[in-house]
């Protein structure tokens, strides 16, 4: 036999004859103790409730298949991931407490239980006793509730699904922060109510109120009226800025507009008239009023014959840097003629205004006012009645004398024709005649013929007259050519007897003229009129 062989066998023969008939047994462990017999192997069932000898001699490889039926501490008690110093509490409320002994009286002591389906996290004295639990989570909704307060050191908090609920503050409030920058709410409020701000405090919840003179304010769920007053009572306001709405109904006392302007003429009455308004709507630069007044409203001047100019032209009228505007036109529109610019016009107004020339303003006392350009007056005819045209009412509008052009004419039996003047012979108010001289009508001996019916036209053209242009008299004194041309018929006989007188053809008549009648005072021109002031808008 082998010599090294046999060694071995010797070895083991000697080591089994140590034991108890060569088995090797388990040894017996006091409940608790922590002492074994050197060369045995322990059980897993030996460690009955020692839980930091397991931890310490298993380093957590310990679960259910590994401890016995008959050991005093269920598998589900213990959890090898729980660190630090864990015991385990009563099977009705499973807990496992973290215990750190360097902190403070009672600060040590953190319990994470299970009860009836709810998870929580708790604080505890050192005698075991509740503090706080901050925060629990329900197993079957998946509601977490935190008691005590939340701070995010960083990052966001974000709700992806649900809602936070905070069971402190108030339901269907509003949600402020107060002076910590903690959330708060107010009580709840009611129709209409809002969170209004309160310096130096929380915010409250208020309503807005009215007035029954001013505005009316009527709360609603979710709404807020708010209504004019009938016929409020506003007293001498002040407006200001411009304005996108409108006032209906509101009867307005001593109030003062700024800065306002009127787009179009109201529809009602409005008892005060803008500067703006005027010049947006009624007068402006140029535009001229009759009026019965002495004196020019604010923004106008007087047509009195006078002159315009700035403030040291020596205009009589008026001498201010606001008539500008009205120099301008006056100098563009009308000649010199008849709006002269003292000391003469210049190479333009602005020129002129700013050498300090005054410029008279177009002559209008005494006057009456007529429409500048060419005027004419026509009228259509279409029957005839003895020689002349049917007017159907001729009171003033056709006169003898009267130069007119006959257009448009057709069907009549007529010695006229289109285009040559003729002059009109008035024989009455319905019945006009023409002549082919103005002698001819002056002497009423007209001489076209006219017969039946069919289609003329009258146009009588008056002379031009240029803007400012002034013209006519008030009285005249008729000269000798303006007389119509006549002759006066003599009667005599060339013999005489029965107490009539003869004359001798050979015989010298003697020298003698009729008597004088007339007295050479002009002859009114005035038609009816009634004077009044005129002003133009500067």
């Amino acid at each position: 036999m082998n010599n090294k062989l046999l060694a071995t066998l010797l070895l083991v023969l000697t080591f089994m004859g140590t034991a108890s008939a060569g088995v090797i047994t388990r040894p017996i462990k006091t409940t608790g103790g922590t002492s074994y017999t050197d060369g045995t192997i322990p059980h897993a069932s030996d460690f009955n409730g020692d839980i930091d000898t397991v931890y310490t001699l298993v380093n957590g490889a310990l679960d259910n298949s590994n401890i016995a039926v008959g050991a005093a501490i269920a598998g589900s008690k213990i959890s090898p991931l729980f660190t630090g110093n864990p015991t385990v509490t009563t099977a009705a409320a499973p807990c496992f407490v973290n215990i750190d002994s360097s902190l403070g009286s009672n600060l040590k002591q953190w319990r994470i239980c299970q009860n009836a389906g709810v998870l929580s996290i708790a604080t505890y004295t050192d005698a075991g006793a509740l503090i706080i639990t901050p925060m629990s989570f329900v197993r079957a909704t998946g509601l977490a509730t935190l008691s005590g307060g939340l701070t995010l050191s960083g990052g966001d908090f974000i709700v992806s699904v649900g809602a936070i609920q905070v069971n402190a503050l108030t339901a269907k409030s509003f949600l402020y922060t107060g002076v910590s920058g903690l959330f708060s709410t107010p009580t709840a409020p009611t129709n209409g109510q809002l969170l209004i701000g309160n310096t130096g405090n929380a915010p409250t919840v208020g309503s807005i109120t009215g007035t029954a003179t001013h505005i009316v304010v009527t709360p609603g769920a979710g709404t807020i009226g708010l209504d004019f007053a009938t016929n409020p009572a506003i007293a001498s306001p002040v407006f200001s800025g411009t304005a996108t709405g409108s006032l209906t109904g509101l009867a307005l006392t001593n109030s003062v507009l700024t800065t306002s302007t009127v787009a179009a003429d109201p529809v009602t009455a409005l008892g005060v008239v803008s500067k703006q308004y005027a010049d947006a709507v009624g007068f402006t630069t140029g535009d001229a009023k009759l009026t019965l007044k002495t004196v020019a409203d604010t923004g106008f001047v007087l047509m009195n014959d006078l002159s315009i100019g700035d403030a040291t032209s020596g205009a009589t009228g008026r001498a201010n840097a606001d008539t500008s505007a009205l120099y301008t036109l006056i100098w563009t529109n009308i000649v010199d003629q008849w709006a002269p610019v003292v000391g003469g016009r210049g190479g333009s107004a602005a020129a002129d205004f700013a050498a300090h020339k005054a410029l008279v303003l177009p002559k209008t006392l005494g006057r009456a006012l007529a429409g500048y350009g060419v005027g004419t007056t026509t009228e259509t005819f279409t029957a005839s009645s003895a020689n002349g045209f049917t007017s159907v009412t001729n009171n003033t509008k056709w006169v003898t004398g009267m130069p007119i052009v006959i257009s448009a004419l057709s069907g009549f039996t007529t010695s006229a024709t289109a285009g040559p003047t003729y002059y009109v012979v008035r024989i009455s108010s319905t019945n006009l005649r023409l002549a082919t001289t103005l002698a001819l009508a002056q002497n009423n001996t007209p001489d076209i013929t006219l017969s039946g019916s069919g289609s003329a036209t009258f146009t009588y053209t008056f002379t031009s007259r240029a803007i400012g242009e002034q013209a006519g008299e008030e009285a005249h004194a008729q000269s000798i050519t303006e007389l119509l041309a006549h002759t006066h018929v003599l009667n005599y006989s060339t013999s005489g007897s029965g107490g009539v007188a003869s004359f001798s053809a050979t015989a010298a008549l003697g020298a003698d003229s009729t008597s004088s009648k007339g007295g050479n005072v002009a002859m009114n021109q005035l038609q009816p009129t009634i004077f009044l002031n005129v002003m133009v808008k500067l």
